[in-house]
């Protein structure tokens, strides 16, 4: 068996370019981009004319439209405005008149209150006492949560049950 032939024919790409001759443009030369027509001056300043007309009709548009809306606004401030000082009143009222209701409520108390009832002496005197037994068990119970956390061996605090249990043995002793 034979051996293949790889020879393959080579052609050099420039030769061929050059040998097939120019080719022909596609699209827009720059002989035609400087050929092209262009406008005048006079044609220039006329639509320059048109846009400036047109920006100031867009202008007065805008102007038009925001007065538009400033009058609907003071419509729409004059109209809450005026409600809102009436609720604001009517509001003021309820709270005085809950105050008045509230300060009736406290004096009704008192007045069924039995120490509050008599005017004498006496009845002032035991007002005083309670007032101070109320004072007086506060702030024993205040100093007695206040010993506990401070020492335990303290007299006033009160016993555990460890120190029961000492104190039975100490009477169980000294009865026998």
């Amino acid at each position: 068996m034979g051996k293949r032939d790889k020879r393959v024919a080579w052609v050099n790409p420039i030769a061929l370019a050059r040998s097939t001759g120019p080719k022909e443009a596609t699209g827009t030369t720059i002989r035609d981009y400087l050929d092209r027509s262009r406008p005048t001056l006079e044609e220039v300043t006329e639509k320059i004319k048109k846009a400036r007309e047109g920006s100031h009709a867009l202008a007065n548009w805008e102007e038009q439209q925001q007065k538009k809306f400033s009058r609907e606004l003071a419509a729409q401030r004059a109209a809450v405005l005026g409600e809102g000082s009436s609720q604001r009143s009517s509001k003021k009222k309820r709270k005085k008149e809950k105050r008045k209701f509230s300060k009736r409520k406290k004096h009704r108390a008192r007045s069924r209150s039995p120490l509050y009832d008599s005017s004498s002496d006496k009845d002032k005197e035991e007002i005083k006492r309670v007032k101070k037994k109320k004072h007086h068990r506060k702030q024993e119970t205040s100093s007695d949560s206040e010993d506990n956390d401070t020492t335990s061996d303290d007299s006033h605090s009160p016993p555990t049950s460890k120190h029961k249990k000492q104190r039975r043995r100490q009477s169980d002793s000294d009865s026998s």
